[in-house]
């Protein structure tokens, strides 16, 4: 075999313009009448934007002003809080709707990412027994192994007068793995191994789809998905017979886009949500073998599309 080509590229499709959006639902999931070190929430956890028809979980990052249910009441404004570890976050809870214990950790996390403020000026992950020294899931002790809240240590979270221990463990976990995930991610051919490597800003990244594209002259293209492996690689399962010399090979694989924020007017609440991301078609594809393996996205078999293309 001969790979006269060998690309892998991480594609991030955002979606256009939109405008203006209602809050439709307070707390999609989360605790209520909650404190994280001893900041005070009505609630802490996740929120429903609607857009016209499009619905989206979304997180705030602004614990000293208040939320709005009015029509209308926010509107997409320009990033003010680039994070790599917010577009992570935002992007992990879209995968599927968390748990309470989940969302109050993703809430959490949020303003820490964002470095939220107290009404007073101080930031919310903070110790004010210690003149607010900074504090973070992982250090000065870590979240899944935090001491009992008490007034010398006004740390941890809580609700009804009791710690929150799930949600702190969760904390924990939650934040270590938006790190093993933060962006950019890089996907690279390894032609030796016949593979490629997807990595994060620190570390391989294994457990996520590769969408693996064998294109040659004459041949309709094959697709196969193949999960990447502990050390980020994603094997080639590739057919001699199927791809004479002269084929090429592409992949590509769904990352975390950079978020969208969203805010009103006056005091309100400053929202994030994912921007949309798709692995894209690969450029060296005709039209024609486009729409073939388009059909065979969607399970349509080339014997099926073919005709229809004409």
């Amino acid at each position: 075999m001969t790979i006269v080509s060998a690309s892998a590229f991480v594609t991030l499709i955002e979606q256009g313009d939109v405008g203006a959006a209602t809050l439709t639902a307070s707390y999609e999931a989360g605790h209520l009448d909650v404190s994280i070190n001893d900041y005070h929430a009505t609630g802490l956890g996740t929120f429903r934007l609607v857009d016209g028809a499009d619905s989206m979980p979304a997180l705030c990052i602004e614990a000293d002003r208040p939320h709005s249910s009015a029509d209308d009441a926010y509107r997409q404004v320009a990033a003010g809080t680039p994070s790599h570890e917010l577009d992570t976050l935002i992007w992990l809870i879209s995968q599927a709707p968390p748990n309470d214990d989940t969302a109050t950790a993703a809430a959490a996390l949020a303003w820490f990412y964002a470095g939220a403020e107290r009404t007073i000026g101080e930031p919310v992950w903070s110790n004010w027994a210690l003149d607010y020294q900074p504090i973070g899931p992982l250090s000065p002790e870590s979240w899944d192994d935090l001491a009992p809240f008490a007034p010398s240590h006004p740390v941890g979270v809580r609700s009804g007068g009791a710690d929150l221990d799930a949600v702190e463990h969760r904390i924990a976990a939650l934040h270590r793995q938006v790190l093993g995930l933060a962006g950019p991610w890089q996907l690279t051919a390894v032609p030796d191994r016949t593979a490629f490597r997807l990595v994060g800003s620190v570390a391989p990244i294994g457990g996520r789809t590769v969408t693996i594209t064998v294109t040659s002259p004459g041949a309709d293209p094959s697709i196969s998905r193949v999960l990447t492996d502990v050390d980020g690689y994603a094997a080639v399962a590739f057919d001699h017979t199927a791809h004479p010399d002269g084929a090429t090979i592409h992949a590509a694989v769904g990352a975390p886009g950079a978020h969208r924020e969203w805010d009103g007017e006056g005091a309100v609440q400053r929202m994030i949500n994912r921007v949309s991301v798709e692995a894209s078609f690969f450029k060296k594809l005709s039209a024609y073998e486009n729409l073939i393996y388009g059909a065979k996205l969607y399970g349509v078999t080339s014997s099926v599309a073919k005709p229809r293309i004409g």
